[in-house]
Order: structure tokens, then sequence, then C-alpha cells
């Protein structure tokens, strides 16, 4: 079957509140290098975004080492603000979310988003993160061209998260949501051994 995530409106005492979700490995699975891969129906509403991503706890800790620190890796990350819903986002966040912050992206234009199923892909190796969508190379980033690569186990997480960042959810016809066919990993055998 699929996995549906979806956002709803829910009205309860005179209140009006947006409930999402999402789910993740964290404490369940957490690798470290090797091939993500997600195949997704992106949703169709403004108000809300979802992300295919990477992350683990110590993220930014220690600040100047994101090999250490650990990388916030969007594989995917999709709101119809982009490119009026054709296009997607390919993103890098570091040094935590505080005044070290640092970040590095990509945007990429994918058609029929929202009405068909597409693959996006991640190949994570010690030296660089390579971003594919339905197969095809989008974005590369190598440490040696400053990209931030991370080397410590990380959590993968599938989200719907409500935010004006994504529009005025209020003008959003719900429930709206993705649907996701798969999630496959392949992980790499360790070339280092990961941060202590």
């Amino acid at each position: 079957g699929f996995l549906h995530i979806t956002t709803r409106r829910v009205e309860q005492d005179g209140q009006t509140r947006y409930e999402s979700g999402g789910v993740w490995t964290r404490g369940l699975y957490e690798p470290t290098f090797g091939y993500i891969e997600a195949r997704i129906k992106l949703h169709a509403q403004i108000g809300h975004w979802a992300a295919l991503w990477l992350n683990c706890a110590s993220m930014g800790d220690p600040v100047g080492d994101p090999a250490r620190g650990g990388v916030e890796t969007d594989i995917m990350e999709f709101h119809h603000r982009m490119r009026h819903g054709h296009a997607i986002q390919h993103n890098l966040h570091w040094d935590g979310y505080g005044e070290y912050h640092k970040s590095r992206g990509h945007e990429v234009t994918v058609q029929h988003l929202t009405d068909e199923f597409h693959t996006f892909g991640l190949l994570w190796t010690p030296d660089e993160y390579v971003f594919f969508v339905d197969g095809v190379e989008t974005f590369r980033v190598h440490q040696d061209d400053g990209g931030a690569i991370s080397h410590r186990p990380e959590y993968l997480i599938l989200s719907m998260e409500v935010g004006n960042w994504a529009g005025d959810i209020a003008q959003a016809t719900l429930p709206d949501g993705i649907v996701v066919d798969w999630v496959r990993v392949w992980q790499l055998a360790a070339t280092t051994d990961p941060p202590q």
C-alpha cells in the first residue's frame, strides 16, 4: 500500500487549527553514507510543504565542522510558491539553526509534481552529495567546493509542515497531502570511522 501524509483543518471550540505529520527513523535506522530514494506524488495546495530529508541530533555541534556536527540534508523540499508548483529544492543546512547557521541549495524545475509520482534520490559519500530527480542528476555538492558533508549517522524523515512560508493555509482546500509509494536505502560500506 501507499503511505499518505495529510494536512487537515480541524474546527474545535470555535478555533481553527491544522494537523499534519510525518515519519522518521530516529533511533531505529541511522545510516552513514549510501543511496536514499523515494517515490512520491506531491500535494496540490498552498500553505504547507513536503520534505524528504536527513538530520541528526548533534546537527551544528561542533560549529565549523559539519563532518562531525552533521548536516540537515533536504533531498527534496516542495511547496507551491516555488515556480507556481513546478519546482523542488535540494538544501543543505549546517552549523546549527542559530547565529552560525549556513546553508546551500538548488532549485529544480519538475513538471507534473502533484499528479504523477516522481523519484527523489541522494547519493551520499564521504566527499560529496549527488541529488537526483527521476534518475537524473540535478545537483552535486563536493567538500572541496565548500560543501558541508556529514560523516555522522543520520535519520531519514518524510514530513508535511504547515507555515506561512508556503502560503496562506487558510486558502487551501483540505485535506491534502503527499502519497509515498516506497522508500529505499542502500548503505555504502564505511570508508571512515564515524566521529566520536
